[in-house]
């Protein structure tokens, strides 16, 4: 059976001068992948070149590929979960107001 895993989050990083920088981000990945984050979930995903990441949340949601025949005509594609499987956090949430409104997801494969 084909997997794949959607993180849906953000991360916060620290700068070389101490600023704080943040991102949106969807992450797709299979199991491996997933478990590579999960165990050290602290990571420029970006590539940045920050000099650290401090907080990292992410909702896990997973999809499987499916294929159904009917009538001779084969449907196939993934379906996802509509509800997240698990958490994933680290680090420490910085103390700033931002709005999440106004900022792009960025989509990455790991």
């Amino acid at each position: 059976m084909k997997e794949k895993y959607y993180l849906h989050g953000q991360i916060f990083v620290k700068s070389w001068y101490d600023c704080i920088g943040y991102s949106l981000l969807e992450i797709e990945t299979d199991k491996k992948g997933l478990e590579k984050i999960e165990k050290e979930p602290l990571q420029d995903f970006l590539n940045y070149g920050t000099k650290e990441v401090i907080y990292v949340y992410f909702e896990v949601y997973k999809s499987i590929y499916k294929e159904v025949k009917k009538n001779n005509i084969t449907y196939c594609g993934y379906l996802t979960s509509n509800e997240s499987i698990k958490t994933i956090e680290a680090g420490e949430p910085p103390n700033v107001d931002i709005d999440f409104d106004n900022i792009d997801i960025v989509k990455i494969e790991y």
